[in-house]
């Protein structure tokens, strides 16, 4: 028997579990999480959890966590700013439209160096440029990017060039060599710049389950499940938090997997900001080997392959010429709002006493304390960051000019403060589906959006009907992803071109197609499992429209949680052979570089490498019972009459083993 505590950070919840290896599930707690910190969300679920069960923490063996913080981040491009530094890199890489939109306002150094495809130096490095541009930024930044031209057949640039930032400024470096092995610089580039962006969200996350192990007296090894769905030790995921973008969706499959004891199904996660859709097959996630895409951006981090949308109970219900509409951004509810700052309910009276305003029924709302590196960029910035530090304020007094709203939108964007407004969580407390809070916020909040309607397009619609069409909103919208993620998973072999006509969607997801000549309506021939905290209040509406079993697993709510405490350790290590002249074979593999004259000696080494490298990183991320698997593919061509040419060999070595469960010795 062995207790495992696991904990997952959502982007509203943080859910903790209790598991005994054994018996199963003992205990489960919710907590609002706690973003301005952390550690607050995160000690209320324990705290609720070991009080409840008055288990002993000391029968604690294994913490595991999970967390939609980085995910969500990037679904809605927020995040502390950081600068990319390029090396050598060509100008089609330096001014790619999805970089360059990705870098938005934040710093870019640009110098010479570099690499050639076979590893050798293309430019002198010039680090004395370097310094020259770190010394001259004026954005604040909270970490730095690296990204050196084909740095993953040589990575001495960047390793030299991580060593002098951090000599001169003591921030955290990513290197883009110690995230992926694969070429495509932009890609690879842009991974660096967001694995830059979360360190400080994953770092305050660590630090805040440091402090609850010491308050708690809990002596085990904390691990981090990862986009993969395997664990890792926290301090280790520091290194690369983007490769947790994806850790919530991962542990949703292995707790949908443990809750339904189904082997094959369609498994949809509903949050409060996002919908993540997957596939179960054969009871392993399948994972998607091009790279996870998360809120648009192509990553080049191996993860589960899933489909990530800004859809949840949280999300920001917006009206266009009177049309409700559902943000890809969460919210606060009102109702949530409101019960944290009882001030609000008294605003939301007084704007039904006056004439209906565009910035009804929303709120701003600090919600990170600003230290450090952080620097205003306008003072309008500054000055609504001071009215907000003494408790939220209705949108209505807050705009003190046009400039307050772009300043608003930009301390949002880097996750300073947070809007509230009408969500789907307040349309169920409106219609009494869920009452976690007062439903008479929500129902007043929803009066102030009628009004907005009725002035937008001149028609009238009550509370109840407005609510309705928010939640038939939200089952729309999940209905779509679920059909869009079953499309591109069966038809992956025809590539990214999958392109479904709206309207043609619109009458798919109809309850009753209403065609002379054919039923389009769909069915799927798995079961969905619905997990995540609102699932039972959509769920059945979507599995009906596509004619299949709908499954909410006991315990769906905090599924990411019990995912978190059954995940295994798993790590991969690639090696690549190619031949720069005729008759010499080079090794790839962990930023080293080895050369043989033929490729026999070659491939044999890359593989014992590769696989005592994968064991070794298995039992550094934490791992016991340690199995290898290790696999090849060669490619050659057709030269000149029989004789076949060499153009590389990739190597694959992988090791799994279950999390150690050895007492975490504190240093």
């Amino acid at each position: 028997m062995a207790l495992r505590l696991g904990i997952d950070t959502g982007g509203t919840f943080t859910d903790a579990v209790l598991l005994d290896t054994e018996k199963g599930i003992l205990a489960t707690n919710k907590s609002l999480t706690t973003y301005q910190d952390l550690f607050i969300g995160i000690n209320n679920a324990v705290d609720g959890l070991l009080e409840s069960l008055g288990q002993q923490q000391s029968e604690i063996t294994m913490v595991g966590l999970s967390t939609t913080l980085a995910t969500n981040a990037m679904v809605e491009n927020h995040g502390r700013s950081a600068c990319l530094v390029h090396i050598g890199q060509p100008e089609h890489v330096i001014y790619h439209p999805t970089l360059k939109q990705a870098i938005g306002e934040d710093s870019t150094i640009i110098i010479n160096g570099g690499h050639k495809a076979s590893g050798e130096e293309k430019q002198k490095l010039e680090l004395e440029g370097l310094e020259n541009e770190i010394r001259k930024l004026k954005n604040p930044v909270s970490g730095f990017a690296v990204a050196a031209y084909f740095s993953v057949r040589n990575p001495e640039h960047e390793l030299a060039a991580k060593q002098l930032i951090a000599k001169l400024t003591g921030l955290p470096v990513t290197c883009s060599h110690e995230l992926t092995s694969k070429l495509d610089s932009p890609k690879r580039a842009l991974t660096c710049l967001f694995n830059a962006r979360l360190i400080p969200l994953l770092t305050s996350l660590i630090n805040s389950i440091d402090k609850l192990l010491i308050n708690h007296t809990i002596n085990a090894p904390v691990m981090v499940v990862q986009g993969d769905g395997s664990l890792v030790y926290a301090r280790q995921a520091l290194h690369k938090p983007v490769e947790t973008i994806l850790s919530g969706p991962a542990a949703s499959l292995h707790g949908a997997r443990y809750l339904s004891s189904i082997e094959n199904a369609i498994v949809s996660d509903i949050g409060g900001t996002t919908t993540d859709v997957a596939m179960l097959e054969h009871s392993a996630p399948t994972i998607d080997r091009g790279g996870a895409t998360v809120g648009g951006w192509q990553t080049m981090v191996e993860a589960v392959s899933v489909n990530t949308r800004g859809l949840g109970g949280d999300s920001e219900v917006l009206l266009k010429l009177g049309k409700p509409l559902l943000s890809t951004e969460r919210a606060i509810p009102v109702c949530q709002l409101a019960a944290q700052y009882p001030e609000i309910s008294e605003l939301l009276f007084a704007q039904l006493e006056n004439d209906a305003r565009e910035t009804d029924a929303r709120f701003a709302v600090k919600i990170l304390d600003v230290s450090g590196n952080e620097v205003f960029r306008s003072g309008s910035e500054q000055r609504i960051y001071e009215i907000l530090s003494s408790g939220p304020k209705d949108l209505n007094t807050l705009y003190e000019s046009p400039a307050f709203e772009r300043a608003l939108m930009r301390l949002r964007k880097r996750g300073i403060v947070n809007v509230s407004a009408f969500t789907p969580s307040d349309a169920l407390h409106v219609l009494g589906l869920f009452t976690k809070w007062n439903p008479k916020d929500s129902y007043n909040a929803a009066e102030l959006m009628c009004r907005l309607v009725e002035r937008q397009s001149n028609k009238q619609i009550n509370t109840s009907r407005f609510a309705q069409t928010i939640i038939n909103l939200v089952v729309e919208k999940s209905c779509r992803i679920l059909l869009e993620t079953a499309v591109m998973h069966s038809y992956q072999h025809i590539g990214s071109g999958i392109q479904m006509n709206p309207d043609v969607l619109s009458e798919i997801l109809l309850e009753q197609p209403d065609n002379l000549f054919f039923d389009s309506r769909i069915k799927f021939k798995q079961p969905i499992v619905a997990i995540g905290a609102p699932a039972a209040m959509f769920y059945p509406q979507v599995a009906e429209r596509f004619s299949t079993e709908c499954i909410v697993p006991e315990h769906a709510d905090v599924c990411n949680a019990v995912g978190a405490a059954t995940s295994r350790v798993l790590q991969k290590v690639h090696g690549l052979i190619t031949s720069p002249s005729e008759g010499l074979y080079r090794v790839h593999s962990s930023g080293k570089i080895r050369d043989f004259k033929d490729l026999s000696s070659a491939l044999e080494f890359g593989k014992s490498f590769c696989e005592s490298q994968a064991k070794s990183n298995a039992v550094d991320a934490g791992g016991e019972s340690i199995t290898t698997k290790v696999s090849h593919q060669e490619i050659f061509v057709n030269g000149p009459g029989d004789h076949r040419l060499f153009i590389e060999s990739k190597i694959v070595a992988r090791a799994e083993g279950e999390p150690s469960g050895i007492r975490f010795q504190k240093t």
